[in-house]
């Protein structure tokens, strides 16, 4: 949690549309993949189904905060000329 509250109370990423809601999608759907990995499998595969489930979602956390950096990145430069 204080991963997410140290950037939202700084207002760094104020104008960062998407940043804080990526930045707290990662760890929480990382948690539950590493948890995931402690449980019995119930099918002979690499991944169970709560693993894979969870790897879009990793995914899209990280696509999020890209593109709102990126996003961001693009306005300043745009105002700044």
């Amino acid at each position: 949690m204080m991963s997410i509250r140290i950037p939202w109370k700084s207002h760094k990423f104020e104008h960062n549309t998407g940043f804080i809601f990526g930045l707290g999608m990662v760890p929480i759907f990382a948690q539950r993949f590493l948890i995931e990995l402690l449980k019995k499998n119930q099918v002979a595969f690499a991944l169970n189904m709560g693993q894979t489930l969870n790897i879009p979602l990793i995914i899209g956390g990280i696509v999020l905060m890209v593109w709102s950096s990126n996003q961001y990145l693009s306005q300043s430069t745009r105002y700044s000329s």
